[in-house]
């Protein structure tokens, strides 16, 4: 059986939030001179138009995970626990403890970046934060282009201010995040939440019930190998294998790029890579495999079937069982996220 090689995690959401911390601009950056990192001026047409009225009316607090649309027809859900605010084309997301607010402003402008700055005069009439950087960002879920903007902090301010402007067609929504470090630390599943779930109206999430998947022919395939071909080159990753199987039969094994940059041995079908935490769901398949077979039970201690296993103590040997051994570091991998000292390589690369 071939090795599975290890799949490219994506962390994306919160360090897009955590990315304004510190890192410095990078070459792609369009905000690169003081000049440029100035927030565009609003369009005071626009402020007038997506300001709240006077009367806005009091937040709601809502008690579980609720789904929302803004006036402009945007979708997201809002956390349960926090309170939600709507004025004008304003909609104001409130965490339930303080240093947590995020606002969603339709904007009837044409460009991202006079949206964005726009929104934020919407948000915080006083808000004059110096642009760091603009990033553009892969667009997903129903959007035609993202942006991400991150704004001048202070260490001493322990504050995230962040941005994103998500176009549909010709219409874009400004997404602003104004969060104390503290809490977004303690919140960051449901500030991802809220940025997870943001779709432009009239979407509808494509569905594949009902219908045959497309033969992977020679033609496809090589459609397929090139873009993942483009994919490492634009990811700066040396190398990487893939398998695809249809109809119960593996179509395709093979690899791209090399097993070590400055070095020619190349990736293939055969290469050995380091899986790290997938050993974790390949190990409740077989355990899942023999449960089938009656041969133990989602509860079985793991000494019962492997007297030999071991913790750090014996209360914790004996209280392992078949459903928390996968997960369990200690046995499986050594200490949390350990690795073998001075083996030169990370868990993604191959042997």
């Amino acid at each position: 059986m071939r090795p599975a090689p290890n799949p490219l995690l994506v962390f994306a959401a919160c360090l897009e939030l955590l990315a304004c911390a510190g890192a410095p601009p990078s070459q792609e950056a369009r905000a690169t001179s003081p000049e440029a990192r100035r927030t565009p001026a609003p369009d005071a047409r626009a402020v007038q138009a997506t300001a709240p009225p006077a009367n806005k009316p009091a937040p709601q607090l809502l008690a579980e995970n609720s789904p929302r649309l803004t006036p402009g027809g945007t979708t997201f859900t809002v956390p349960g626990g926090w309170s939600i605010e709507s004025s004008g084309a304003r909609t104001v997301l409130i965490g339930p403890e303080p240093g947590l607010k995020i606002a969603i402003v339709d904007s009837p402008i044409k460009d991202g970046d006079e949206a964005v700055a726009t929104a934020w005069r919407v948000f915080r009439e006083d808000f004059n934060r110096p642009l760091k950087l603009v990033k553009p960002r892969p667009a997903r879920n129903g959007w035609d282009e993202s942006r991400e903007y991150d704004y001048e902090t202070s260490p001493n301010e322990r504050i995230i201010v962040s941005g994103r402007a998500l176009r549909h067609g010709e219409a874009w929504t400004a997404v602003l995040f104004e969060l104390g470090q503290a809490p977004f630390e303690r919140r960051l599943a449901q500030i991802v939440l809220v940025s997870d779930s943001l779709r432009p109206k009239g979407y509808a999430k494509e569905s594949f019930a009902g219908r045959t998947a497309n033969p992977l022919d020679a033609e496809r395939l090589k459609r397929i190998a090139d873009m993942v071909e483009r994919g490492r080159n634009a990811l700066d990753i040396p190398g990487v294998a893939i398998s695809l199987v249809q109809g119960g039969k593996v179509v395709f094994a093979g690899g791209f790029g090399v097993r070590e940059l400055g070095k020619p041995e190349k990736i293939d079908a055969d290469t050995l890579f380091i899986i790290a935490s997938n050993t974790k769901a390949l190990t409740t398949l077989l355990l899942a495999t023999e449960v089938d077979r009656g041969k133990l039970t989602w509860e079985t201690p793991v000494t019962q079937v492997y007297p030999a296993f071991k913790l750090g103590d014996a209360d914790s040997s004996g209280f392992s069982s078949s459903t928390s051994a996968p997960r369990n570091r200690r046995w499986s991998c050594g200490p949390p996220f350990s690795r073998p000292r001075n083996s030169g390589r990370p868990f993604s690369t191959p042997i």
